[in-house]
């Protein structure tokens, strides 16, 4: 019995849920975007080749075939677990690469986190890149983490349909109340100490033999 109720200990513990965090500012440094709302990318609100022209936003290259925008997320409990979760359709990559950066605020640099590869071409595809294990360096003090977008040499756009950081929090282990042990009756209370005796109340001590009268 106690053997299968610490199983169900495990079992509990180990089921971890994920939260997310937002887009909460876009900004556009070469090449342009279209103006559907940020809320577009909390979700995946297409699928192969369908697409609902709310669900997304498309980000297109200057005329040097340039495209660089700086997605802002704002933090709160971000573990180490964290990944960067996309949908997004384009080109392949074998036809065009796109790089993501996450800002280091301590050296002030972005650093590469990885690349588009995998992305179907024309085809809603999901992209997961796995954050940096420390992300202390990488969240300012007002808990934001940036992260990069850049293509370049391009001659087509780069649509976007989710965009989230996706953090893996693990509960609190919890047992099964139905295999919890039932609780253990209370035994009777012990006996209270008799009180000891006040010293200032207590009888006259013994006079010394030696110093009794003869």
């Amino acid at each position: 019995m106690k053997f299968f109720l610490f199983s169900a200990v495990l079992l509990l513990a180990s089921t971890a849920y994920a939260e997310e965090f937002f887009v909460s500012k876009i900004e556009v440094e070469k090449g342009e975007r279209t103006e559907q709302k940020i809320d577009a990318l909390q979700k995946k609100d297409n699928a192969d080749k369908n697409d609902n022209w709310d669900g997304y936003i498309e980000f297109a290259p200057n005329d040097s075939g340039d495209m660089l925008a700086i997605f802002t997320c704002k933090v709160e409990a971000l573990h180490s677990s964290g990944e960067l979760q996309m949908h997004i359709k384009g080109e392949s990559f074998d036809s065009q690469e796109v790089k993501f950066f996450i800002r280091n605020f301590d050296n002030k640099k972005y650093e590469l986190l990885g690349n588009n590869i995998g992305q179907e071409s024309w085809l809603w595809t999901a992209i997961s890149l796995p954050l940096p294990l420390n992300l202390t360096p990488y969240r300012n003090k007002y808990n934001k983490i940036k992260i990069k977008i850049f293509f370049q040499q391009a001659n087509e756009p780069l649509l976007i349909d989710q965009f989230v950081l996706s953090s893996l929090l693990q509960p609190e282990p919890k047992a099964d109340p139905e295999l919890a042990p039932e609780p253990e009756q209370n035994p009777e209370p012990a006996p209270a100490p008799e009180p000891e005796a006040d010293p200032e109340l207590a009888s006259e001590p013994e006079q010394d033999p030696e110093l009794a009268p003869e």
